[in-house]
C-alpha cells in the first residue's frame, strides 16, 4: 500500500504513521493502528488528532485508563473543540461505573 511504501522511506515521519493508523483503524485492525498512533506521537507528542484517536481506538479495546489519558491530553491540546470533551465524559463515566 502508499502507506507502507511511504513508511519504508521515511519511518521517522509522523504523518506516515498517523495516516497509516488511521487506515488500519478504519478496517478495524486496532491493535496495528494503537501501534502506529502511538509512533506518531513519538515524533510529534503534541498531535492532537493522533491523541484523540488513539484514545477511541483503546477505548473500543476497553482499556479505559489508557483511553482517558489520551482523551485529557487531547482537550488540553485544543480546549476549544467539543468532540474531545464529549468523549471525555464518557470515558469517564465508564470508569466510573467500572468502580
Amino acid at each position: 500500500s502508499y502507506n507502507r511504501a511511504a513508511l519504508a522511506l521515511r519511518p521517522d515521519a509522523a504523518a506516515v504513521h498517523f495516516n497509516l493508523g488511521m487506515n488500519l483503524f478504519r478496517i478495524g485492525r486496532y491493535d496495528d493502528g494503537i501501534h502506529h498512533l502511538k509512533r506518531t506521537l513519538e515524533f510529534e507528542p503534541n498531535h492532537t488528532w493522533a491523541h484523540f484517536n488513539l484514545a477511541e481506538l483503546l477505548l473500543a479495546k476497553g482499556l479505559l485508563d489508557e483511553s482517558f489519558t489520551h482523551f485529557e491530553r487531547t482537550v488540553e491540546l485544543d480546549p476549544d473543540s467539543s468532540a474531545p470533551k464529549i468523549s471525555t465524559m464518557a470515558t469517564f463515566t465508564a470508569l466510573a461505573r467500572r468502580s
